[in-house]
């Protein structure tokens, strides 16, 4: 009969399980969360419940510092499915394309109107005003 040794994560581990979980890295996370990048993995190695930054982390992980707590082993299926990183597109470039297409056949409407306004006699201030109305919606 052997003995189970069952190694607890830190709380800092947990930490950087979540923060990996949602995408980010560390550096960026650390500037989010207002903490000096090049001390964030540090603190974390020594991060307790009662410092002040940990809630300020929990927060901006989406999660309250109790879950986090009372989590035994982060990362073992028990991270919520809400919880990790939105999907990225496989290529966001076709969108692009189409949005430059639909913003270039925009302006040349707009074009076409302000140049029939000016025929009409359309005050040119009034006609800045309508493209300004137009552009909010």
């Amino acid at each position: 009969m052997g003995i189970q040794l069952q190694i607890m994560q830190t709380l800092g581990e947990k930490i950087k399980v979540l923060i990996k979980a949602k995408g980010w890295d560390m550096k960026d996370f650390a500037e989010e969360v207002e903490y000096n990048p090049s001390a964030f993995s540090r603190m974390l190695n020594t991060i307790d419940q009662e410092d002040r930054i940990f809630a300020k982390i929990a927060k901006a992980l989406g999660v309250s510092a109790e879950w986090i707590c009372s989590q035994d082993e982060i990362g073992k299926g028990n991270i919520p499915a809400s919880f990790a990183a939105p999907a990225q597109p496989e290529s966001s470039q076709p969108q692009a394309d189409e949005l430059k297409r639909d913003i270039a056949e925009l302006k040349k409407e707009v074009v076409r109107l302000a140049s029939e306004c000016h025929k009409r006699g359309v005050v040119e201030d009034r006609l800045l005003n309508i493209i300004e109305h137009l552009t909010r919606k």
